[in-house]
This record gives structure tokens, sequence and C-alpha cells, in this order.
């Protein structure tokens, strides 16, 4: 898929809330337990991703015609990785792609991927649901390896992390 990854502004804000309110009934359709059994949006009301917005840490992935297929915070610091070898690394979270913009995740990780290389980081870090395979083999498949685990209230995660090389690929 073909993209423009960019900061997101505060007006993108309510549309990537809708794109998540969006995947989290696609979900509930398609009988997958994640955002939509974890109290995500309570977690992370709107407020939390127009903070985002305004320290520089959301980003989005917009189509050819500009429409908005995806969307992800980057960190430089995450608590869910506390106790495990720090690393000069992007925390990926929220990431969230519009169920019919196929490809938009693997987009928006080649897309992170680049930025890290580009701002001198030397791995990428997130953490996903433990009990979806599906995402789990997603995230696998993009190199991203089990380092470790993480709960957070309801929401029992899988630490992975994907060491970059020197050079780009």
């Amino acid at each position: 898929m073909d993209g423009m990854f960019q900061l997101a502004s505060e007006r993108d804000v309510p549309h990537i809330y809708a794109l998540i309110r969006t995947r989290i009934a696609w979900m509930d359709d398609q009988g997958i337990e994640s955002w939509n059994k974890t109290g995500y949006l309570d977690r992370f009301p709107e407020a939390y991703f127009l903070e985002k917005c305004r320290a520089g840490e959301l980003y989005v992935l917009r189509g050819p015609d500009g429409a908005l297929h995806g969307a992800v915070v980057l960190l430089s610091e995450d608590r869910r990785w506390d106790g495990l070898p720090p690393a000069h690394a992007y925390y990926l979270h929220n990431l969230v792609s519009a169920p019919d913009a196929h490809g938009a995740g693997r987009t928006i990780l080649r897309s992170v991927e680049t930025l890290a290389h580009q701002n001198g980081k030397d791995v990428l870090r997130l953490d996903c649901i433990r009990g979806n395979d599906a995402i789990n083999r997603f995230y696998e498949r993009a190199g991203y390896l089990a380092c470790g685990e993480c709960t957070d209230g309801p929401y029992h995660g899988i630490l992975r992390e994907k060491r970059l090389s020197a050079i780009p690929q």
C-alpha cells in the first residue's frame, strides 16, 4: 500500500478516534478479543490522542487521496519495559488501521522503521494482547520477537521487539 506517513495534526484526532471505534466494532464482528474487551476507550480517551498529537508523538498514514488509513503513537520511553535492558528505541502504541485499507499496518511498521533509522534508534518495541494469535503472527512476520510479558489492568500483553540493522533495507 502506498501512503504518506507524517505527524498528525489536531484536526486528525477526531478522525483517528473514529477509526479506533470502527476497528473495535470490527473486532466485535470478527469475534476477536482485544481492545473491545479491555476497556480501551476508557483508558485511551480522545483527549489522550490530542495530548500525544501536541507532544509530537502521534503519526498518521494517509492514502494517495489523503484519506486516513491508520495511526500510531511513538514514544521514547515505556514503563511496561521496566526491568528489561534499556534501549535507544521507539515504543509503538495504539497502532490502528482502517479495516478496508489492506496493507496499512505493514506500511505503518515500515514507515516507523524508516523514521527510527533517521533518528538513530536501535530497536522498535511494542506490546500486543496475549491470546490473539492473528495479531501475534502479524508482528512475528514483521520481525518483532517475543521477549517478555506485561499486565496493565485487564490487559495481558506480550512484549515484542525488532532490532534494527545499521542500514535501512
